[in-house]
C-alpha cells in the first residue's frame, strides 16, 4: 500500500498505528492490574480488626517521645498535631521537641509548643546553638533531660 504514490508514509501510518495500539494494550493491562488490587483492598480490609487497649496490670510504662527538627518550618506543625494527639496518659508521657533550627521555624516551633503547654500536654522544647551530631547530637542531649 502506498500514500499519495510515498511507500515511506504508509510504513509510518502503519508504525504509529502499531504504537498506538500497544499503548491501549499497556493501558488495558495496567487498569486490570490496579482493579485487581481494589478487589484484594476490599476483599482483605473487613479483617483488620484494631484490639481494644486495656492498661497492663502493672500501669503504663513512661514514655517520651523525642522529635529532632532542624528548619523544618513546613513540617512542624503537622507534626506536633499528631504527636499530641496521642492517646496516653498524660502524666506516663513526656514529649521533647529538639528543635536546633537556624531559620524561623524556631520561632513557630515556640509557639506552638507554649500553646500546647498551656493546654497541658507535656511538651518541652529544647533548643542547641551547636549543632555537634546533628539530629543524633540533639536526640543524646535530650537524654539528658528525661524524666525520671
Amino acid at each position: 500500500m502506498e500514500i499519495n504514490g510515498n511507500p515511506f508514509l504508509a510504513f509510518l501510518v502503519y508504525f504509529i498505528l502499531g504504537i498506538y495500539t500497544l499503548s491501549l494494550l499497556l493501558i488495558l493491562l495496567y487498569s486490570l492490574t490496579q482493579l485487581n488490587m481494589l478487589r484484594y483492598f476490599l476483599k482483605y480490609q473487613k479483617r483488620i480488626v484494631i484490639p481494644e487497649t486495656k492498661e497492663p496490670e502493672n500501669g503504663w510504662p513512661k514514655v517520651t517521645v523525642q522529635l529532632p527538627l532542624y528548619n523544618e518550618l513546613y513540617v512542624v506543625e503537622r507534626l506536633l498535631k499528631c504527636i499530641t494527639a496521642l492517646d496516653y496518659p498524660q502524666d506516663k508521657l513526656q514529649i521533647q521537641v529538639l528543635d536546633d533550627s537556624t531559620d524561623e521555624s524556631f520561632v513557630l516551633t515556640q509557639k506552638l509548643v507554649s500553646a500546647y503547654q498551656e493546654k497541658g500536654i507535656p511538651i518541652e522544647l529544647l533548643h542547641r546553638t551547636n549543632r555537634d551530631g546533628f539530629k543524633a547530637g540533639a536526640l543524646k542531649e535530650g537524654l539528658k533531660t528525661l524524666h525520671e
